[in-house]
């Protein structure tokens, strides 16, 4: 199923796009798909669903893939560990589903990690990646976060809490910044959300933070092959821009761009910069 980016959001045949992807179902739209090209595939971070990207990818104005990560948005709730290479091999399946055979991964946050993890594990579906503020970048794992995801910790946050930890994330406040936090507590607590009945995700949310500590992406940084865009917010408070710029040093082919006055969301906060990192990842491919 394809759709033009700009109805992302507003199609009523997309509320039922969903697949089995290693048995678990997982919801995903796939925007002017073309199975001899290479499309983005946009993969969202924890507490966030790919509704959270739809702007971005219809700025970057390119084919496209999006995808609820298992757990998240509208994908299925299974009471199981979570892990960054299960993830990775989960938009791997979705590849299948779609008949392609690669993609330019565009990561936001763990969607980052994730996307690290498929260039490491499945090099040969992996065109080139576009890191945005994303996680798997520090070289030793940052576990003194730990804490802030322990999971009945996290089940027993009030909804306060819970607006105040993402409004903290974004240096510069948009409405697309607003809804994420809107979204991120009608899912805390299993709210309706626009219209929509959201699923708890906090096991989610905690179970793929502590993979994600425990995962070695960020000590292998420079195994990865391929082109990297890496996109980082000035002022992002989770992981900071000296871990950023030390990443890309150790990738072996990677550009930063540093978007002032964004924090850790900057495809809610600046998207066209970042959509415009996104058109120009594609069109180096072709270089």
């Amino acid at each position: 199923m394809t759709t033009p980016a700009t109805d992302l959001l507003t199609t009523p045949a997309l509320e039922g796009a969903t697949a089995v992807l290693l048995g678990e179902r997982v919801a995903y739209a796939a925007l002017d798909l073309d199975p001899a090209g290479v499309p983005a595939l946009y993969v969202h971070g924890l507490g966030s669903d790919l509704t959270d990207l739809a702007d971005l990818a219809t700025l970057a104005g390119v084919p496209a893939a999006l995808l609820d990560l298992p757990g998240f948005g509208r994908s299925e709730r299974v009471d199981r560990a979570h892990s960054v290479a299960r993830d990775a091999a989960v938009c791997c399946a979705l590849l299948d589903h779609l008949g392609l055979e690669r993609a330019l991964w565009v990561g936001c946050s763990y969607g980052g990690h994730v996307a690290l993890r498929a260039a490491l594990d499945h090099p040969a579906r992996v065109a080139g990646l576009v890191l945005v503020s994303s996680g798997g970048l520090h070289l030793e794992p940052p576990v003194h976060l730990a804490p802030l995801f322990d999971e009945h910790v996290m089940a027993a946050r009030p909804p306060a809490a819970v607006a105040a930890a993402c409004e903290v994330l974004a240096a510069t406040k948009t409405p697309a910044t607003a809804r994420l936090t809107a979204r991120r507590v009608a899912a805390h607590v299993g709210l309706p959300f626009e219209g929509r009945v959201v699923a708890r995700d906090y096991k989610a949310v905690a179970r793929s933070a502590r993979a994600a500590l425990e995962d070695d992406a960020g000590r292998r940084l420079h195994e990865v092959e391929v082109p990297v865009e890496v996109v980082h917010g000035a002022l992002d408070p989770l992981v900071p821009l000296a871990v950023a710029e030390a990443a890309a040093a150790r990738l072996r082919r990677a550009t930063l761009t540093t978007l002032s006055g964004a924090g850790h969301v900057p495809w809610l906060e600046a998207p066209a910069p970042v959509a415009a990192r996104v058109r120009r990842a594609l069109a180096r491919l072709d270089d």
